[in-house]
């Protein structure tokens, strides 16, 4: 992956391709996300922000796919998902329709 041009989410520009992150990740949700998807055990909620410690993220043709440290996988749909951010509050993808 790429680093991003920008941090600013409205000219943010997605890594193209398949990609990956090892380490602590924010996810924003929209309101009406299925929170019960994530592994409550291994994950934490704040509103719609869940965090995962020490997880993993892997985009491939099929869309974004996450994993607790423990390596348990769950999924969002594009639609669901609003923007991801490494622990620091950087960027690592913007659903372009919530910028």
């Amino acid at each position: 992956m790429s680093a991003p041009l920008t941090q600013d989410r409205k000219t943010f520009r997605n890594p193209s391709g398949y990609w990956e992150h090892q380490g602590t990740f924010l996810v924003e949700l929209t309101s009406s996300a299925n929170k019960s998807i994530a592994p409550w055990s291994e994950t934490q909620f704040n509103g719609d922000t869940v965090t995962v410690p020490n997880g993993r993220i892997k985009q491939t043709m099929g869309g974004i796919q996450l994993y607790t440290a423990k390596g348990k996988p769950f999924y969002w749909g594009y639609r669901f998902i609003k923007v991801i951010l490494k622990e620091d509050g950087s960027l690592l993808w913007v659903n372009y329709d919530y910028r």
